[in-house]
């Protein structure tokens, strides 16, 4: 008899920013059509920030530098995920230098929004997290 034994599954997403201070959330069917970050599976072997620029890269064509880790937070058992998943997030926040944004298939529309507003909007329970992590880090600077 095979066991099939469940592991958690590192993500590593970011809030992006852009000059005027304004941050990317994207609505995607996967999240229940709440308001996310881009971000993704980290490949065997790919460091976090790496897996995370190509990320935001596949799902939305942006470049981004200036690259800060803000926050490590887990989704577990898929409690708002379209499957059921251990999910464990490393988020970033990057400053946005260019690209044409293009949506992949995993979002259907975007936004920018000015953070405090981005607390107003229907969030799971980690991107609330995220987001108040987010204006903390940011007031202070």
């Amino acid at each position: 008899m095979m066991f099939i034994k469940k592991q958690p599954e590192v993500i590593a997403g970011a809030i992006v920013y852009n000059n005027e201070g304004d941050i990317f959330l994207a609505k995607s069917y996967k999240w229940q059509n709440t308001w996310v970050i881009p971000g993704g599976h980290v490949q065997y072997g790919e460091k976090l920030t790496t897996a995370m620029i190509r990320e935001v890269k596949e799902e939305t064509n942006m470049d981004v530098a200036n690259v800060k880790l803000i926050n490590v937070n887990d989704n577990l058992d898929g409690d708002v995920y379209y499957k059921k998943k251990h999910l464990v997030f490393i988020n970033f926040y990057a400053k946005y230098i260019g690209g044409e944004i293009k949506l992949n298939e995993e979002l259907q529309e975007y936004e920018w929004f000015k953070p405090a507003e981005a607390l107003k909007l229907d969030l799971i329970p980690s991107m609330k997290i995220l987001l108040q992590t987010y204006i903390e880090k940011n007031e202070k600077n």
